[in-house]
């Protein structure tokens, strides 16, 4: 990404391995701070419109693409192949949405954990101290445009109410994107602030790692302050909670092995009984 003298902001993406251009893109009245961070097959940056007097969020995402018109019949199905070749001369598909955050950026930062699997956040360093996780989901390109049907409003109330009470609801949207928005919803949201009442003054970097359970990202952030936490994107399912009854355990344990001795003195006392007979 770069910014030419007449306030361009040029962002392109190369494959590393043939050095073709995969995407371009530009963006005019643009300024720094320029910030990125790209993982698996998205990429999210950020700039300072300077027209606009706001901070821009750019989410992009590379796919394979749709099938055709004609594509799908009873004698012809798509093939999706489980790997690609950066030499392949078609090249994939790229998505692109623009928000607005509300608050000037520092830094970004992306949550990691072991296998992969925990959905990832997105970390927003602040300018004013603060770090906010944004699920990638508000952002994702996909994110439907226009007004909303009945059944996202369902499906948004719902999302509001497991949000709100902790309970889990019956989603109807099988991917979670939301409804697409410009505004990143940050004070809404105020709960995702990594750092609660704690002001980190000049985050330079965020740096995640990690963790040995699959639940928990480890987040570092290093600037004129250091602030260390540990992150569970999705909640800590492979974790038990401090209040967990170890005693009803134990007790339910220790009644189903009595339950199954005296199982087994009854069957051999039954068998005993029918032998005599």
């Amino acid at each position: 990404a770069t910014i030419d003298d007449h306030r361009v902001l040029h962002v392109s993406l190369i494959d590393g391995v043939s050095g073709r251009i995969v995407h371009r893109v530009k963006h005019r009245d643009a300024a720094e701070p320029v910030h990125l961070v790209q993982s698996e097959n998205w990429l999210v940056y950020s700039y300072w419109n300077t027209k606009s007097k706001r901070t821009e969020l750019v989410s992009l995402t590379l796919v394979e693409g749709g099938v055709p018109a004609n594509g799908l019949n009873p004698w012809k199905q798509p093939r999706w192949a489980s790997a690609k070749s950066s030499f392949e001369p078609k090249l994939p598909v790229v998505l692109q949405k623009t928000f607005v955050y509300p608050a000037s950026i520092s830094a970004l930062g992306v949550t990691v954990t072991n296998q992969g699997i925990t959905p990832q956040y997105i970390l927003v360093a602040q300018s004013n101290g603060q770090i906010f996780k944004l699920a990638r989901n508000f952002i994702d390109p996909r994110v439907p445009d226009g007004a909303p049907t009945p059944e996202q409003i369902r499906c948004e109330t719902e999302r509001f109410l497991e949000n709100r009470l902790g309970q889990m609801m019956d989603c109807c949207c099988s991917e979670g994107l939301f409804q697409y928005t410009p505004y990143v919803p940050v004070l809404a949201n105020a709960l995702n602030m990594v750092t609660y009442n704690q002001t980190i003054r000049g985050i330079r970097r965020l740096v995640t790692a990690p963790a040995l359970l699959e639940s928990t990202s480890l987040t570092f952030a290093y600037g004129l302050d250091l602030y260390y936490v540990r992150l569970a994107p999705a909640n800590a399912f492979d974790v038990l909670p401090s209040d967990f009854n170890f005693e009803l355990l134990l007790l339910l344990c220790l009644g189903f092995i009595g339950g199954a001795y005296l199982t087994s003195v009854l069957a051999d006392r039954k068998e005993l009984h029918d032998a005599w007979k």
